[in-house]
Order: C-alpha cells, then structure tokens, then sequence
C-alpha cells in the first residue's frame, strides 16, 4: 500500500530497509568468510545495521573525523 504522491523521504526509507534485510541475510550467510570484521559494541552483541545518525559504530567516534577516518581505513584494509 503505497501512498499516493510519493515523497523523496519514504523512498529513501524504503530503500534503506531492503538494504537492511539484505545486510541481515549476508550477516548469517557463508559468504562472508572469516576474515569478515564483525563489529560489536561493549557487551559483545552485533552492531545493528542503520542509517539514522549516521548508525551505531559512527556515534563511538565522536565528532573527530580524523579518528573516524583512520577507523575506516583499518576497518576497509
């Protein structure tokens, strides 16, 4: 059930929740491998996939961008 003029922020919104349920499905999948960094938060539970503030791993970093992109560069080596 779709409304009737589309605005571009349920669109968006729609968009991020297929990207969501995909990133669910890799999560638990084989294809991942075990070189796949899983990043969990302080009592060892998994980090939720989100787009609202930037999600949950970025909110650690503060307000330093250059400690953020040290972080990903480590993350994506």
């Amino acid at each position: 059930m779709l409304p009737s003029k589309l605005s571009w922020d349920f669109s968006k919104k729609n968009e991020y929740d297929d990207l969501i349920k995909k990133w669910k499905i890799f999560q638990v999948s084989d294809m991942k491998g075990k070189q796949f960094l899983d990043l969990v938060d302080g009592n060892n539970n998994p980090l939720e996939l989100s787009y609202i503030k930037g999600g949950p791993w970025l909110q650690n970093f503060g307000h330093s961008t250059s400690l953020c992109a040290r972080a990903s560069r480590a993350i994506m080596l």
